[in-house]
């Protein structure tokens, strides 16, 4: 009889897989969906904005600042990167006011979708006809009189 480990067939290192043979990218690809998701496309842009700014500043720019300011490279430095985080936060706000402003007005779409409610009116009940009653004939009170002695005595 087999035990259990022989009964399984051998499966492959993870370093023996062949380059061919690509494994599935479950967790990355469900981190990118998970991204796309949650952080709308403008945040990205506003935060590469400012990623290259906050590189810019320690670069070179808090030195040129230094120079023309009497701060000393710390402080111009220090300065400039809270320029760059104003810069982002700028932005961030500017994405988020975009967003809001699109959401409101896709509610007033739909609102405006909707038909208007019609204006409660009492429901216009149709006059019963009445039979034109022919004074000799029969008196519609129901007394089974004629017409013209009973309720038509008046109308001549």
């Amino acid at each position: 009889m087999l035990s259990r480990r022989q009964a399984e067939p051998k499966r492959p290192a993870v370093w023996a897989v062949a380059p061919s043979q690509k494994r599935p990218r479950r967790r990355s690809a469900l981190l990118r969906t998970l991204a796309q998701a949650l952080i709308p496309a403008g945040m990205f842009t506003a935060a590469a904005v400012g990623l290259a700014l906050g590189v810019l500043v320690l670069g070179g720019l808090g030195y040129f600042v230094s120079r023309v300011v009497p701060l000393t490279a710390f402080q111009a430095a220090a300065l400039m990167l809270a320029a760059g985080v104003a810069i982002f936060l700028v932005l961030l706000l500017q994405d988020l006011r975009d967003l809001l402003q699109e959401a409101l007005f896709e509610e007033e779409e739909e609102e405006a979708d909707e038909p208007a409610p019609k204006p409660f009116l009492h429901p216009v009940l149709p006059f019963p006809k009445e039979d034109i009653v022919e004074p000799s004939g029969k008196c519609p009170c129901g007394s089974g009189r004629k017409y013209e002695n009973c309720c038509g005595a008046g109308a001549r």
